[in-house]
């Protein structure tokens, strides 16, 4: 398993109660939409599927998770403090919600109206005002607005973005 194929979703911070519950906390709650049947949590630099046998919202940032062979407060403990990941093939967001979450971008091949073909997203850069995208086009860096306004299509599935940038913008980088 390739870490770049997982989105880290939040974690778990703390055990409930005796049985084995614990505490996930999301980095946006927008994923817990996405978690299915399993999560994996990061064990010695390895991730480790763990089955969900139940899980009940907490508020709007937590969830109480019981996963199978998880039954008691001893076992709970020994997960806690791990980063939870879910698979990129979970994710089922809209655009906006890609803007809203824009280090998900990251790795997404990014193609322009005009240009064709620029590159893999390197990094997003967020700024709160302007989050960008870095991609290496024609050996030179280029910084492009993640903004809903040039943004034409994303696919989540083959990790693809279309946009449409402004006039002008990438020729700045090009001179």
């Amino acid at each position: 398993m390739n870490k770049q194929d997982f989105l880290e979703i939040g974690s778990i911070i703390k055990t409930h109660g005796i049985h084995g519950e614990l505490i996930l906390e999301a980095k946006n709650p927008d994923f817990f939409e996405n978690i299915k049947e399993s999560v994996l949590l990061e064990i010695d630099g390895l991730l480790v599927p763990f089955f969900i046998a139940e899980i009940r919202p907490m508020g709007k940032e937590r969830m109480r998770v019981k996963f199978d062979w998880i039954n008691s407060e001893t076992k709970a403990k020994k997960l806690a403090n791990r980063p939870v990941f879910i698979p990129n093939s979970n994710i089922n967001l809209s655009e906006q919600q890609f803007i809203d979450n824009i280090e998900l971008l990251k790795g997404f091949l990014v193609t322009d109206k005009k240009y064709g073909e620029l590159g893999i997203i390197d990094h997003v850069i967020d700024n709160s005002n302007n989050p960008l995208m870095s991609i290496t086009y024609k050996s030179q860096e280029i910084l492009i607005p993640i903004h809903a306004d040039f943004m034409m299509e994303v696919n989540q599935e083959k990790k693809s973005l279309f946009i449409e940038c402004p006039e002008g913008l990438i020729d700045l980088y090009l001179e």
